[in-house]
């Protein structure tokens, strides 16, 4: 049996002066296995940048 892991990617967006909390987004990659990885870059590279639009 292949390993498998769980990958919890949780994102921040602050303001720099202050490090004021601008947007928080969490997300959870359960069962990952290496032939996943590829599917879970894509949704991470989506999350961060649904996040990059939120500051605009």
């Amino acid at each position: 049996m292949a390993d498998t892991y769980k990958v919890v990617v949780k994102v921040n967006v602050l303001y720099e002066p202050d490090n004021t909390l601008i947007n928080s987004e969490e997300t959870t990659f359960n069962d990952l296995n290496f032939e996943k990885m590829t599917r879970a870059s894509a949704e991470y590279y989506e999350l961060i940048t649904k996040m990059s639009k939120a500051v605009k």
